[in-house]
């Protein structure tokens, strides 16, 4: 079995998200000349993970991902991690540029959970535990009263902790306080209230 395509798909999301622009995301999808496709994505930058996967080949130290793994075994894993760092190294050995061996690095282990009929849980030593508490998370609502909306619908809808964040966290600490406030009162005393400040406050703030 050989690794015959890799693409890198950027994602975009229909809504909006405040100051901070449309949801994003970029997914990895390897194909295997068997047919079996493994899937990977990166939290990052999505138009540069899919310049570091599709730059051209220049030397072994200066490449894009993809021209190392293309009819390479998707099963040796280790031997192609090894490739991606080597045909990185000459520009650059972290940040993104991680981020992009990570997302191909998943969509192998995809590949090799498949090819192998297991979990791939098992192929990293085992589960650990059968269950995981689950949240649900969502940007604040453009006002107070939609905010405390969001939260009651998700907790109606079963989740016993909730995240919200980013804007407008950050501009007035006094609202930023009446938001945290409407929140825990909307979900109650029991559930978990996550708060992502989005790099917006100091210590002080925070505290």
């Amino acid at each position: 079995m050989k690794i015959s395509k890799i693409e890198a798909i950027p994602l975009r999301g229909r809504g909006n998200q405040g100051a901070y622009g449309p949801p994003y995301g970029i997914v990895v999808r390897v194909t295997t000349d068997g047919g079996l496709v493994g899937y990977g994505e990166a939290d990052s930058m999505p138009a540069v993970v899919k310049a570091i996967i599709e730059a051209p080949f220049l030397n072994e130290m200066m490449s894009g991902l993809r021209w190392v793994l293309l009819d390479q075994d998707p099963l040796d894993i280790d031997a192609l991690w090894a490739r991606m760092a080597e045909a990185t190294l000459n520009y650059s050995r972290d940040g993104v540029t991680l981020q992009a061996m990570a997302a191909v690095d998943l969509a192998l282990w995809d590949i090799k959970g498949k090819a192998l009929k297991v979990p791939i849980c098992d192929l990293l030593g085992g589960a650990r535990r059968r269950e995981l508490p689950c949240y649900a998370t969502r940007p604040l609502g453009s006002t107070i009263d939609e905010t405390v909306r969001f939260a009651s619908e998700l907790c109606e809808a079963g989740f016993t902790a909730v995240k919200f964040g980013w804007y407008p966290l950050g501009s007035d600490p006094e609202q930023d306080v009446s938001i945290v406030g409407a929140l825990r009162q909307a979900i109650g005393p029991d559930a978990a209230l996550l708060i992502d400040g989005g790099l917006a406050w100091d210590v002080d703030t925070a505290l």
